[in-house]
């Protein structure tokens, strides 16, 4: 194997620095300069020695015959003094070359740390542009992916947008057939549907789900097959899809109270019960026909509507009821109140924040508020001055065991007195701002 002669120099270098890496440690001045004393003086008096010896022919030079001389002897001290002189003149040049030597491997070792030093900042400053020019490609690398990622995303949005309206349309082609099975069929795949619309956070085309679905149930309730008393197929099945989905504690995805759900003119209104109309949602039936085992019970509005605008009660005696429900902010519209309305019953209802006015027409009428509270909101009834052939007490409106803590109820009646009767049983109870109602309720609640 055959070496270069750059190979040589770089030994020869590494082993300088381990020379110098292995050298001793300093020792002490005071330790230098004794032990310098001490060899100097020892030097010096060895050189005497052999002078004087070499002159009287004798190691034992004080005991040879004849004796030295003080001048011969003193000539000895001078020639061994300058002797040793010279001799320290020598071993200091001599330090003084190795002194220089070790300089100049210092310098030679730091030179090439230096270049060591130049060459791994040039290497690490190559690192940091390849380092550099990694990342940016990386980055570039990434933003392409994320652009991947976004289209892809974005296809199959699309795909399943695409998918989804493809049902609607498969939806609208099985309610239109004249089988059955298939509009059955068809009416449960549209309300599933809808709720695929809510997991994609899409409220406009649910609600174009729900119009469908009730207008399905609007199409089964005219026509002059129409039986009241027995009530389709499919508008039982409506029914029952619609229960479940405006409950109180149905599954998020599934609740429809917060919607838009018009039932205008449908016949053969089932029991609508625990259902809770909330935020914006709306329950419209506006000209739909209450049959005789209708009634509203454990209903709630909080943000809703109930929209009973010119609906028909088809019972004996006109009655209507509305049992344990709680009317929060909201609104209970009947506009003006349909003439098959006769006797209104109103149990155990808790009127909290709810807006209400309702238009009377009616010759003979009579409302019943049956264990109610009346803590907020605003709630009227609104009597038709004009309508000359009313008896006397042909209007009535009794509070049983009701509680008033607002004056949130009002009767608007300019017509004639005798016709208008309001009762306040004993066991009505005024507090809060309606304290001042307790003198003369029937009095107060008139009042504008």
């Amino acid at each position: 194997m055959g070496y270069t002669r750059s190979d040589f120099s770089n030994r020869s270098a590494r082993a300088e620095r381990k020379a110098l890496e292995g050298e001793a440690q300093p020792i002490d001045l005071p330790y230098i300069f004794f032990w310098g004393f001490i060899f100097s003086l020892t030097v010096v008096f060895g050189l005497i020695w052999v002078a004087a010896a070499y002159e009287t022919k004798e190691w034992i030079f004080w005991r040879a015959e004849p004796r030295l001389e003080p001048d011969r002897f003193f000539a000895v001290i001078r020639n061994a003094v300058t002797a040793a002189a010279a001799l320290g003149v020598g071993v200091t040049l001599f330090f003084s070359y190795r002194r220089q030597q070790t300089a100049e491997r210092t310098l030679r070792i730091s030179a090439e740390a230096q270049r060591t030093a130049a060459e791994a900042q040039k290497t690490g400053v190559e690192v940091q542009k390849t380092s550099a020019a990694a990342q940016e490609t990386a980055n570039r690398n990434f933003e392409l992916a994320n652009r991947n990622f976004e289209l892809v995303s974005r296809k199959h949005d699309l795909d399943i947008v695409a998918s989804l309206r493809a049902r609607y349309a498969q939806c609208a082609e099985q309610l239109a057939s004249k089988e059955t099975a298939v509009r059955l069929a068809g009416l449960y795949a549209l309300s599933a549907l809808a709720d695929d619309w809510f997991d994609r956070d899409d409220t406009a085309e649910q609600q174009t789900c729900l119009d469908l679905f009730c207008s399905v149930i609007q199409i089964e309730s005219q026509g002059d097959a129409y039986d009241p008393a027995r009530p389709s197929a499919i508008q039982r099945a409506g029914w029952q899809i619609l229960s479940a989905r405006w409950q109180k504690d149905v599954e998020k995805r599934k609740y429809w109270g917060n919607r838009s759900l018009n039932l205008e003119g449908v016949s053969a209104i089932q029991p609508i019960s625990n259902a809770l109309i909330s935020n914006n949602g709306m329950l419209i039936l506006k000209d739909a026909t209450l049959e005789d085992n209708t009634f509203f019970s454990e209903v709630e509005l909080d943000g809703g509507a109930l929209i009973l605008q010119g609906a028909k009660v088809n019972r004996p005696g006109g009655f209507f009821s509305m049992m344990d429900c709680k009317f929060g902010s909201g609104l209970l519209f009947f506009e003006t109140l349909h003439e098959s309305f006769k006797t209104m019953h109103f149990s155990n209802c808790n009127f909290s924040g709810a807006m209400g006015a309702t238009f009377i027409h009616h010759e003979k009428i009579s409302f019943t508020f049956d264990n109610c509270v009346f803590s907020g909101g605003r709630f009227g009834l609104l009597f038709h001055s004009l309508i000359k052939s009313r008896e006397a007490n042909s209007l009535r409106v009794s509070f049983i065991n009701c509680t008033f803590e607002d004056q949130v109820f009002n009767i608007d009646y300019d017509g004639d007195e005798s016709h208008l009767k309001v009762d306040f049983d004993e066991q009505c109870i005024f507090s809060g701002k309606a304290l001042p109602m307790s003198k003369n309720p029937a009095q107060a609640i008139r009042e504008k």
